[in-house]
């Protein structure tokens, strides 16, 4: 049996349609694949500047990592030359060196209270070379211990960096050094 014309008519419209449907589609996909290439693009040159500011801002963070190592250390330098001089002047006597001790005392108890910046078995140890200093003649005193209980302090002060423990390594360098003197070593 034959198909009327008016059936194949409705399908070639019909596939017609569909044909132009597509055609328009297939643009349109084109289109937005286009635009989505160009915001692929920006995103490309987005993501390069942001690691260039990264780049910068671990630059930036590296020189002020080094800018404040070297007033640390100037300002160590300086101060241990001022106790230096003191030293050798004779100015630093037995009773600043004991004021010392309690400062550092105090600073040490109060900072494990607070932010725990030293282990318990070197805070231990800072106490007991502060009491031998305390308790024994200068020339009987360890001074390696005195120079291990600084180390330990400047580290504290190099990791934390605060007042208190810069306080702290300038007092334990104050009784090395009025050590130092009254064993005729400075």
């Amino acid at each position: 049996m034959p198909i009327p014309w008016d059936t194949i008519a409705t399908i070639l419209t019909i596939l017609g349609s569909i044909g132009s449907l597509a055609y328009w589609l297939g643009r349109r996909f084109t289109e937005i694949e286009g635009r989505f290439r160009v915001i692929d693009e920006r995103f490309k040159r987005v993501d390069e500047r942001f690691k260039m500011i990264d780049y910068r801002f671990r630059e930036l963070e590296r020189r002020i990592e080094n800018l404040r190592v070297s007033m640390v250390s100037v300002t160590r330098s300086i101060q241990a030359f001022t106790f230096d001089f003191l030293s050798i002047k004779g100015l630093i006597t037995r009773d600043e060196r004991d004021f010392a001790i309690r400062q550092i005392d105090r600073i040490i108890e109060a900072s494990f209270q607070i932010t725990n910046p030293l282990k318990p078995e070197e805070v231990r140890f800072i106490k007991e070379v502060l009491k031998e200093v305390k308790e024994k003649d200068p020339k009987d005193v360890d001074m390696r211990k005195v120079e291990q209980a600084l180390r330990i302090i400047e580290k504290w002060s190099n990791e934390e960096c605060s007042v208190e423990a810069f306080k702290a390594w300038m007092y334990m360098y104050l009784i090395k050094v009025s050590l130092e003197k009254e064993r005729g070593e400075l």
